[in-house]
């Protein structure tokens, strides 16, 4: 990361430095500032365009908006926060189309220098938007995994192979190990999503925030399916579902003209001290479409949902992307306005518990705000106290209090060998440790740490008394431990014989060493975990021979490892495999002979284990390619979508042709994955009309050259119908902006539409779905840039359009 060399002006009253502001940093206009909460605001506004018009930065700022500091990153911020240890971490923005791209999670200290990236284990990949770490160290991370469903079985019209993206959500200690891991796919059925699928790519739910629960299980707030679930963080249960296709709860007091969908592609779900909750509502399934701050009163027991609060902007703002709000320690609301920037909305708005704004703010228009954050301090990480005691004795007790200098501890150097001058040096952080390690199981850790050091002592021990109101400890103290580690800042923990002085209300510890001192409530050691489920290769799938596959299985909850066995029979007395791995799935060899195999699979955690999964099979085979669709004689016209499926084991791509008494009329795709079993034509008009026609598959691997597979059904070829050739006439459509960035207008001024479609120029399908009006707005920010053609269908027939997406 490019540090900023910036000038650093004194104010002597305040105490502050004000760095100024680089020139290739965008400028916040501040348009309201009447009383905000004091504190400092953490913005990094991220851009989609190209060139970029301004810099890629994360920016700290006063209570009055002026720049306190910022560090230049080499791409655009997305997510960015502070963690508790008082680092700060941030995501990347990434933006695609189709297949997921990686992200991961910078952590970084206060001058912006990186420090650790972090990513998803297990093969998954982290996303761009929420991450949390917790005060014990371990780190949630939000990510994806792509899976090619065929979705014609799912839902009329689906693609045969959609790249359907689902939720994947890991909690991984300093370790890096995987202590829970959680996959919407193994939870959510694909059709909760409000999401057209009949797309070729389908986010399904689309997991932008998760919030840890007062009692410890998680808020997971899935965008495309417009609903709010809890997830059991032991089991991976979903407790309930607010809001969408299964909402469980009755709304009270909300505006029914929204109905059913009350809240609708929300971001930034959060639990407040009272019990309540808040999100930002994108109100994308409002009519008209506008985005808000709310906060509901939950009643878990009784399913009821009040709307007790609630801030829309005047005039109304809408949010199709990004979006976040805030809850101040003083009851005002930070809410950061996204994508409205385009439409020259405020980036970042402060309002107090009526909906007076007291503070606005606002970035160039085409500089987004995913969420605007405000913290009471800057720099973050820093000692609260600091006591410094020099020549201490052995015997002697020595409260590490100076002033206005109040660590907390107190400690009586019960054995001491030093040279004839020491010194002793004591901080408290209001910060949990960096980076813990534990020597048992991680506990519920309060966010304070003391440490304490010597020099000049060669050998010493001591008794510690930590002061509980000092540390901030709210909960029952005779259930808190001391935690200890001798080398500040690294290594691995180890609870300590903690006994509670209630008299002094002190912590005390005996015959341990100067350190680092951390407090928490001790974890019991975890069930067994659940019987995992098979997921690939299962009933009786022809894996290829002399190849490597990876078994995958499901783990749900908390598991630390997976055991696998292969076996020629169901019984499992002729094992040939058997192997133990840290991930959701291992590595299997196949042999070369044909034949069946049984396995199943076993999670573990420490030392408990899980019963053994249901018993499943494969078959070791040699290469094929068997064409599934079109399974009989069929009829395709001239710019009419049709899906081509197959089976294979083969790896690799492989190229469509249609063709004609063995002759290539036309090349449907060059080159596809042959993974993805499955492809949805759009038939040019340059093919000829005629009859005869098969559909042949091959593979482009060299080594399997002898994989050719054409198909035994007839396929007619037709033109357009007379109506096809008159709708436009009739039915003029237009087009608008051209060319487009993040989103275009197809309008009908005569007929209305009924269904657009969208294809690249590759005549891949991009869009598919049923519209109702004169006018559409389509989103087209995961667009690449490049030539595409809209088929609009209204009551007259169909009409053609080529529009452009670019990335200024």
């Amino acid at each position: 990361m490019e540090r900023i060399t910036s000038i650093c002006f004194v104010l002597l009253l305040v105490g502050q430095c004000v760095w100024a502001q680089p020139a290739d940093l965008a400028p916040l206009k501040v348009t309201t500032n009447v009383s905000p909460e004091p504190g400092f605001l953490y913005l990094a506004p991220n851009c989609r365009i190209s060139p970029r018009p301004y810099q890629s930065y994360l920016g700290v700022y006063n209570v009055n908006g002026a720049v306190q500091k910022v560090g230049r990153t080499a791409n655009y911020p997305f997510e960015y926060k502070v963690f508790p240890d008082g680092r700060l971490g941030y995501s990347e923005l990434v933006v695609f189309a189709g297949a997921s791209v990686p992200a991961g999670v910078y952590i970084v200290d206060t001058n912006f220098v990186t420090q650790e990236f972090v990513s998803q284990k297990r093969g998954y990949l982290t996303t761009q938007h929420d991450f949390h770490m917790l005060p014990n160290g371990h780190r949630i991370l939000l990510g994806a995994e792509d899976v090619t469903v065929d979705m014609s079985v799912v839902v009329p019209g689906g693609h045969p192979a959609a790249n359907v993206v689902g939720a994947v959500i890991q909690e991984v200690d300093c370790d890096g190990n995987v202590v829970m891991q959680w996959r919407s796919l193994d939870h959510l059925p694909i059709t909760d999503s409000y999401e057209n699928l009949t797309a070729p790519a389908i986010r399904y739910c689309h997991n932008n925030a998760l919030w840890i629960d007062d009692d410890g299980n998680w808020l997971v707030s899935m965008r495309h399916s417009s609903q709010i679930i809890k997830v059991d963080r032991t089991t991976g249960e979903v407790l309930w579902t607010l809001g969408g296709k299964r909402n469980e709860f009755t709304f009270i007091g909300e505006h029914e003209e929204n109905a059913p969908t009350y809240f609708s592609y929300q971001h930034d779900i959060r639990r407040l001290p009272n019990g309540h909750i808040t999100m930002f509502d994108n109100g994308t399934q409002h009519t008209p479409q506008y985005s808000r701050g709310v906060e509901y009163k939950i009643d878990e027991v009784n399913k009821t949902c009040e709307l007790v609060w609630e801030y829309r902007h005047v005039p109304d703002y809408y949010v199709s992307i990004q979006g976040g709000m805030q809850t101040l320690d003083n009851g005002h609301r930070l809410l950061g306005w996204g994508s409205a920037a385009n439409e020259g909305s405020a980036a970042v708005t402060e309002v107090d518990s009526t909906g007076a704004v007291v503070f606005e703010a606002s970035y160039p228009k085409q500089m987004y705000v995913y969420r605007a954050t405000k913290y009471p301090l800057w720099p973050t990480g820093r000692a609260s106290a600091t006591v410094q005691i020099k020549d201490v004795l052995s015997g002697e007790t020595y409260n590490y209090h100076r002033g206005t200098q109040e660590t907390g501890m107190k400690v009586q150097y019960t054995s001491l060998t030093s040279s004839f001058y020491n010194t002793s040096l004591a901080h408290r952080y209001q910060w949990s440790p960096k980076n813990p390690l534990w020597s048992e199981e991680a506990p519920l850790l309060h966010q304070a740490r003391v440490d304490l050091a010597l020099e000049g002592v060669a050998s010493h021990e001591i008794t510690a008394r930590f002061n509980v109101d000092t540390l901030g400890i709210v909960w029952d103290p005779t259930k808190v431990t001391v935690y200890h580690r001798p080398t500040i800042d690294t290594g691995r923990f180890v609870a300590l014989q903690t006994r509670y002085e209630a008299s002094t209300r002190e912590l005390v510890v005996e015959r341990t060493t100067a350190g680092e001192f951390a407090f928490g409530i001790a974890s019991p050691a975890p069930d067994a975990p659940l019987t995992p489920v098979l997921q690939w290769p299962i009933a009786g799938e022809r894996i290829l021979e002399l190849d490597t596959h990876a078994l995958r299985v499901a783990m749900n909850g908390r598991a630390d490892s997976l055991r696998v066995q292969v076996s020629r029979d169901p019984s499992f007395t002729t094992i040939v495999f058997q192997g133990t791995t840290q991930s959701d799935r291992i590595d299997y060899v196949a042999g070369s002979a044909e034949e069946k195999f049984f396995w199943r699979a076993q999670a573990i955690t420490g030392v408990k284990f899980s019963g053994w999964s249901a018993v499943d099979s494969f078959i070791v085979a040699s290469a094929y390619l068997t064409i599934l669709r079109p399974d009989e004689d069929v009829r395709w016209t001239h710019d009419n979508s049709y899906a081509i499926s197959w089976k294979t084991n083969i790896t690799g791509s492989v190229r469509l042709e249609l063709v004609k008494n063995d002759q290539v009329i036309s090349v449907i795709r060059d080159s596809v994955p042959a993974s993805a079993q499955g492809f949805l034509w759009l038939v040019p008009v340059a093919v000829p009309t005629g009859t005869e026609y098969h559909v042949r598959i091959s593979s482009r691997m060299p080594e399997l050259a002898q994989i050719i597979e054409t198909g035994t059904e007839n396929i007619e070829i037709s033109g357009f119908t007379s109506v096809d050739e008159l709708a436009e006439a009739p039915s003029p459509i237009s087009v608008y902006p051209q060319p487009a960035e993040d989103h275009v207008t197809i309008e009908n001024i005569g007929s209305g539409c009924s269904r657009i479609s969208i294809y690249a120029s590759t005549g891949e399908q991009i869009e598919n779905k049923d519209v109702n009006g004169v006018c559409t707005r389509i989103s087209t920010s995961m667009y690449a840039p490049g030539m595409y053609t809209a088929i609009v269908t209204d009551t007259m027939g169909r009409t053609f359009r080529t529009m452009f997406i670019v990335r200024r």
